[in-house]
């Protein structure tokens, strides 16, 4: 089984909130992560849902990317931004926004 070292959140932008909500409840049971830590995670993005990036139905919103440290450096991120927009282009996406941060350790 292979690694998983770097994960990056690609979604619609029109229905952003509910998505979102999905994709990491979706993650979370993928990496094997409990109901509280769960709970613990939306309880810490609830300021969230007065900010959050809302768009139109042609936009592809890019958000949470991580890479493990002894990875970073190598490329992880770009490979998965533009993996991450062709999949948006195959879909019809027109645009694309982001909430990016760089790492700031």
């Amino acid at each position: 089984m292979a690694r998983r070292v770097a994960a990056l959140c690609a979604l619609p932008a029109a229905g952003t909130g509910a998505g979102a909500r999905a994709a990491i409840a979706e993650t979370a049971d993928a990496t094997g992560l409990g109901a509280a830590e769960l709970a613990a995670i939306f309880q810490r993005a609830a300021y969230a849902r007065s900010c959050w990036v809302q768009g139109g139905g042609g936009d592809w919103l890019l958000e949470h990317v991580g890479v493990l440290p002894a990875y970073r450096g190598q490329g992880l991120v770009q490979a998965l931004i533009a993996r991450a927009l062709d999949l948006g282009r195959a879909g019809g996406r027109l645009r694309a926004s982001n909430d990016l941060v760089p790492d700031r350790q």
